[in-house]
C-alpha cells in the first residue's frame, strides 16, 4: 500500500507541476480579456477530461474484491468514489485559480472581475466533476435495460426509419459511447450560459448557472446514495466485462498489423503487437494523438508564442507516453501471466516500444510548421522528437518498475 501511495503521490505531483507551468506560462503576461477566455478553455479542457477520463481512472475499482468481500454499506462506497475522484477535481480547478491570479503586468488591477470568474468556473469545474461521476456509475443498470430492450425503444424506431444509421456496437454499450458526448456536451452548455450571463445581465451574476449545475450534481448524488452499491457493482461488472472482451464493438478491428512493426526488433516485436492491440481497442489514442496535432497546428496558425507551444508540445509528450498506465489494470494484464512471459525490463522495453509508434506521427506533425512557423526550426522540432523518444523508454521504465512493485509489495 505504501508503494502504492508514493506513485500516486509522485503521479499527482506531475500532474499538478505540468499543469501549473502551462498556465503560469500562458497567462503571466496575458492582457484581461485573454485572461477571461483562457480561463473559459479551462474549464472546457476539464469537462473533457471529466468525460474521457473517469472510466479509466475510477473503474474497475481495484477494490472491487475487499468491498464485496466487507460487504461495504452504499453510502461508504460512493464516499471512497468521491475521495479518489476529488483528486482529479482539484487538478482540473488549479489552472482556472492560476491563470486568474497570476498576473505579472497587473498583479492588483480588476480584481473584482478575477474574483467573479475564478468563483463561477470553479463551481462549474466542481459541478462537472460531480455530473461526471453520476453518470458513468450509472451505465451499469441503464446499460442492462438497453440490451434487454426494454429501454431505447426511440432507438429502434430510428434504425427502421435508416437502417444506415445503425451502429457496430452492442445496444448495450451505446449508453457508455453517448456518455462522454453527454458530459462534455452539459460543460459546453453551462460555460456558454455564465458567459452570456456575465455579458447580458451582471458580472456578479455569472456564478448562478454553475451553482445550480452543483445544485443538481449534488441532487442526483444524494438520488443515487441509497442505491449506490446496486450502480457501482453493476457499472463495474460492465466495465469490467468490456475489458476483457477487449473492445466497445461487436467486431474488433486491429488498428496495427504485425507485419506494420517492423521497426521493432524482433526479440520485443510479438508483445509489442499484443500490448498495441490491447490498449488501441480500449483507448483509441491515434484519434487523440491526431487532434491534439491538429490543435498545436491551430496554435501556430494563430501566432501563439513559443512558450506556449513549448508548453502544449509538452501536455503531449506526457501525455502520449502515459498511456502505457492502462497495463496497470489487472483485466489488462495480470501481474503473474506478464511475469511469467517476460521480465519487468524486456516489459519496460516493450512499452517504450509501445509509445514509439506515434513519435513519427509527431515528427510529421512538426513537419509543416517548419516552413509556416518562423519561431519553429528544425533543430526544435528534432529535439522534441529526441525528448519523445527517451520519454518513451524513461516513462515505461518507471511506469511498469512501480507497477512490479505495486504487485508484490
Amino acid at each position: 500500500m505504501n508503494s502504492q501511495r508514493t506513485s500516486n503521490i509522485i503521479l499527482i505531483a506531475l500532474i499538478i507541476g505540468l499543469l501549473s507551468y502551462i498556465s503560469i506560462s500562458l497567462s503571466a503576461e496575458a492582457t484581461i480579456e485573454e485572461r477571461r477566455l483562457l480561463m473559459v478553455y479551462a474549464v472546457l479542457f476539464a469537462c473533457a477530461v471529466f468525460a474521457s477520463a473517469l472510466p479509466t481512472a475510477l473503474i474497475p475499482d481495484p477494490l472491487l474484491s475487499s468491498q464485496q468481500l466487507f460487504n461495504t454499506p452504499p453510502t461508504t462506497l460512493l464516499f471512497n468514489q468521491l475521495k479518489r475522484w476529488r483528486l482529479w477535481i482539484l487538478c482540473m480547478s488549479l489552472p482556472v485559480v492560476l491563470i486568474g491570479w497570476v498576473d505579472v503586468q497587473a498583479t492588483g488591477s480588476d480584481l473584482l472581475a478575477k474574483s467573479v470568474w475564478i468563483i463561477s468556473h470553479l463551481f462549474t469545474v466542481t459541478a462537472m466533476g460531480l455530473y461526471g461521476l453520476c453518470v458513468y456509475f450509472s451505465i451499469g443498470p441503464i446499460s442492462q435495460l438497453w440490451q434487454e430492450g426494454t429501454n431505447g425503444l426511440w432507438w429502434n424506431q430510428v434504425y427502421e426509419f435508416n437502417p444506415a444509421l445503425q451502429l457496430s456496437v452492442p445496444r448495450g454499450l451505446l449508453p457508455a459511447i453517448s456518455s462522454t458526448t453527454r458530459v462534455f456536451g452539459v460543460g459546453i452548455l453551462i460555460t456558454m450560459i455564465s458567459m452570456i450571463v456575465e455579458r447580458d445581465v451582471h458580472l456578479l451574476m455569472m456564478p448562478v448557472p454553475g451553482i445550480l449545475m452543483l445544485g443538481w450534481s449534488i441532487r442526483k448524488l444524494r438520488k443515487i446514495q441509497p442505491d449506490f452499491d446496486r450502480y457501482y457493482y453493476h457499472t463495474n461488472a460492465f466495465y469490467g466485462e468490456v475489458l476483457r472482451t477487449g473492445s466497445f464493438t461487436s467486431k474488433v478491428k486491429e488498428t496495427t498489423s504485425y507485419e506494420g512493426l517492423y521497426w521493432v526488433p524482433t526479440r520485443w516485436r510479438p508483445h509489442t503487437w499484443a500490448s498495441l492491440v490491447q490498449l488501441e481497442r480500449l483507448v483509441p489514442l491515434g484519434r487523440f494523438v491526431a487532434m491534439a496535432l491538429a490543435c498545436l497546428w491551430i496554435l501556430s496558425w494563430r501566432n501563439a508564442s513559443l512558450e506556449t507551444l513549448t508548453a502544449y508540445l509538452l501536455l503531449i509528450v506526457i501525455g502520449k507516453n502515459m498511456s502505457v498506465l492502462i497495463f496497470n489494470k489487472k483485466d489488462l494484464a495480470a501481474p503473474l501471466l506478464s511475469h511469467a512471459m517476460q521480465s519487468p525490463l524486456n516489459w519496460s522495453i516493450t512499452r517504450g516500444f509501445v509509445n514509439l509508434k506515434w513519435t513519427l506521427s509527431l515528427f510529421v506533425g512538426l513537419l509543416p510548421m517548419i516552413w509556416l512557423d518562423s519561431s519553429i526550426s528544425l533543430q526544435y522540432s528534432l529535439l522534441w522528437v529526441l525528448a519523445d523518444i527517451l520519454c518513451s523508454f524513461i516513462f515505461a521504465l518507471f511506469i511498469t518498475y512501480g507497477r512490479e512493485r505495486n504487485a508484490y509489495a
